[in-house]
C-alpha cells in the first residue's frame, strides 16, 4: 500500500512551508511549489 509511508506529499509540502518561512521573496520557492504540484498530480490529488 503506497500509502503506508504517510499522507501523499507531505515531504514536498514541509519542503515548501518550510522555504516560504525562511524566504522574504516567495517567488523563490516557487520551484519547491511545482515539486508539490507534481507530486499532487501522480497521486491525483488537486
Amino acid at each position: 500500500d503506497q500509502y503506508q509511508q504517510g499522507p501523499a506529499c507531505q515531504f514536498e509540502l514541509k519542503q515548501f512551508i518550510e522555504c516560504t518561512q525562511t524566504q522574504s521573496d516567495i517567488s523563490l520557492c516557487q520551484g519547491f511549489n511545482e515539486i508539490l504540484k507534481n507530486c499532487k498530480l501522480q497521486y491525483g490529488m488537486q
